[in-house]
Formats: C-alpha cells, sequence, structure tokens
C-alpha cells in the first residue's frame, strides 16, 4: 500500500511563503509605480493616458502605496487610465474575481475558447500565447526571489506536525472496509510515500529526510508542473482539463498553437508522468492532500489519479480559518468535479470527521 500526496499552493502558505496570487501582484506592480512616474512611455507591459488632458502633464505619487490596489487606486484619483500591452495582463488584473493560481489558467482557458469562437475578435491566439509567456516569465523571477528567502529560514514545529501527518497510519473508513483487505492491515504506515508537487518551488524537501516511523519507507517526489530554472524540467503553467465539452473542439482546429499551453501534452516533455503512471500502477495507494484546490485546471490528470481502480481513498487535509471556519466543503466541490463516477467519488472521498487541517 503506497501514498500520494499531493501538494499545491496552500502548502507553501503554510510554511510562510508568499507565493499566492495576490503576493505576485504586488511584487510585479510596486517597480511598476517607479516606471509609471519616470518612463511613462517605455514600460513593456502598459503606459498611461490622461483621461483630462496632456499625457506629459501626468504626475501621480506612489510613496505611500503599499500593494497593487493602493496604486490603483491612486490612478483611479488622478483620472488617468492604464493601457495594456499585454491583454492577458490586463484581463487578470482588472478582473475582481480572480484569488487563485487556477484562476488565471481557467482565464487563459476561457480567452483560447473566445479566440476560438471569435467571441474575442481584436486578440489572436498568437498574441494570447506570447502575453501569456511574458506573466509565466515574470512568475518564475519572482518564486525564484522567494524560493531564496524560503531557504534561509526554517519552521522546526510546522515540520515536525506535518511530518507525522505525512507518516500517520492508514485511515479505515467506510470504503476500506468493504475492501477484500483487513482491519490490521490498514492500520500501518504505507511503504512508499510520494510527493506530487504542483508547485514550482521545492518545500518537499523539507520532508524527505524526517523518519519518525519505519526507515524503510521509500520517499520520492515528482514536480509534475517543473521545477524553477530548470531546462530539464521546466515549469508548466497552463491548462489541463480534457473533460471540457470544448476541448475536442480545439483539437479540430487543427492549429498547433491552441494546445500550445495545454498541460497533458507539456507534459510529455518530460518523463515525469510516466514515472507517476509507474507508481499508480503498482499498487494500491491512498491520496492526501496538502494544499492544493483541485480545480479544473488540473482535471484530466486528478481525473487520472481519483478514479483510478488502485486508488483507495482521498484524505483532504483542510485550511482552518482564525475565525474556526474551514474550507472542506469548498475542497470536496472541487474533488468532486474530477470524477465522471460520482458514487465512486462518495465512496473514497474520506468524511470531515475523519479529516483535520494541514497545519
Amino acid at each position: 500500500m503506497n501514498r500520494i500526496i499531493l501538494i499545491g499552493n496552500g502548502f507553501d502558505l503554510a510554511h510562510g511563503m508568499k507565493t499566492s496570487y495576490g503576493d505576485f501582484m504586488d511584487w510585479f506592480w510596486m517597480p511598476k509605480a517607479t516606471e509609471i512616474q519616470n518612463r511613462i512611455h517605455k514600460c513593456e507591459y502598459f503606459q498611461l493616458t490622461n483621461i483630462g488632458g496632456d499625457e506629459n502633464n501626468i504626475k501621480l505619487d506612489f510613496t505611500n502605496c503599499k500593494n497593487y490596489s493602493d496604486i490603483k487606486n491612486v490612478i483611479k484619483s488622478q483620472r488617468v487610465a492604464i493601457n495594456f500591452k499585454n491583454k492577458f495582463l490586463e484581463q487578470i488584473t482588472e478582473k475582481q474575481y480572480i484569488q487563485n493560481w487556477v484562476d488565471i489558467e481557467n482565464e487563459y482557458y476561457q480567452l483560447l475558447k473566445d479566440i476560438m469562437t471569435e467571441k474575442e475578435k481584436f486578440y489572436s491566439i498568437s498574441e494570447l500565447n506570447s502575453d501569456f509567456e511574458k506573466i509565466k516569465n515574470e512568475l518564475e523571477k519572482y518564486l525564484t526571489e522567494e524560493q531564496k528567502k524560503f531557504d534561509r529560514t526554517r519552521h522546526e514545529d510546522l515540520i515536525i506536525s506535518i511530518s507525522k501527518k505525512i507518516h500517520s497510519n492508514f485511515i479505515v473508513d467506510d470504503f476500506i472496509q468493504k475492501t477484500k483487505y483487513s482491519f490490521s492491515e490498514y492500520s500501518k504506515i504505507p511503504n512508499e510515500i510520494l510527493f506530487l508537487n504542483f508547485n514550482y518551488t521545492n518545500t518537499d524537501s523539507l520532508y524527505h529526510k524526517i523518519k519518525y516511523t519505519n526507515p524503510n519507507i521509500i520517499i520520492k517526489s515528482i514536480h509534475i508542473h517543473g521545477t524553477l530554472n530548470s531546462p530539464a524540467n521546466p515549469i508548466i503553467f497552463g491548462f489541463g482539463d480534457e473533460l471540457d465539452e470544448e476541448y475536442k473542439k480545439i483539437e479540430n482546429l487543427n492549429n498547433n498553437e491552441y494546445l500550445e499551453n495545454i498541460k497533458s501534452i507539456k507534459y510529455l516533455e518530460t518523463d515525469n508522468y510516466k514515472r507517476l503512471l509507474e507508481i499508480v500502477n503498482s499498487d494500491e495507494y491512498q491520496i492526501f492532500i496538502f494544499g492544493h484546490s483541485c480545480g479544473n485546471s488540473d482535471r484530466t490528470l486528478l481525473n487520472t489519479l481519483f478514479e483510478h481502480e488502485n486508488c483507495v481513498s482521498i484524505k483532504p487535509f483542510y485550511y482552518l480559518k482564525e475565525d474556526g471556519t474551514d474550507n472542506y466543503s469548498d475542497m470536496v466541490r472541487n474533488i468532486s468535479r474530477n470524477f465522471n463516477n460520482k458514487a465512486i467519488m462518495r465512496d473514497k472521498v474520506v468524511n470531515k470527521k475523519d479529516c483535520e487541517p494541514l497545519a
């Protein structure tokens, strides 16, 4: 029996890394305040227009700005408009609902579909991919800085707490009791633990050398979406939902530009996916979810893992908020979208009473 631990952005956030979408936007925009004041016409991503008159008379003071929201408020107060040269940046900047990385990937996919159906008539697929690539490069720069900061710190108490959960015994829930295995066989630790890391950072490496129980456990990591600054395992940032009804139409366009950022195709550029399948097919496994939203942008891969006959259960570790509420229900709703067979879903997902917070 093995264990596959899905690691998402929430795992890095739990370790104090500033890797949220909001953190990235603040990092991106704060230096741009200087560019707006000093080099309005030379910015690669946008220029400003004075709604009331001469662009040369634009005078903005960002001295007290601490984040992008402050910058935006100053710009609005001075009747200045931002004319974006990068339309994808405009989409993810202006849309208020965007809170998470999965939302950005969903936005890319929606624009791709709009271009395909000609709802978006003034933006080509080549322009979208070019703009998207620039944002991806900015993201890699930001995360590289954050990884260097994180490598200088260590959160011992948190590491001990999470390590105990990683090495915990299997849960004997209703589904497992229906299988051919006895209770005693499930009251043990796994033979192999795989960290399936969907992030580009290496937080999972903190847990490779810790042995709280059996020193013979095999511990592996697969960075399925790549690692920072690695030509051998470049970052994958795009969309991965071949189950979507519109995806077949995209394939039928017979235009490879539309498939440039489809994750399942990008997976073929390394052996990561093949190594994952070898583990999935080798033995039965339980899934732990550490900080992964299980959103639609990874649905092709998650459906493969969740509905596989070797998957015996799925245990989400939820986020416990300061006010006492948690996101267990949201996680389960997202998990359900990755199943075609809802009856199997209800059997495999561990009930909340047997789940716990990640940290």
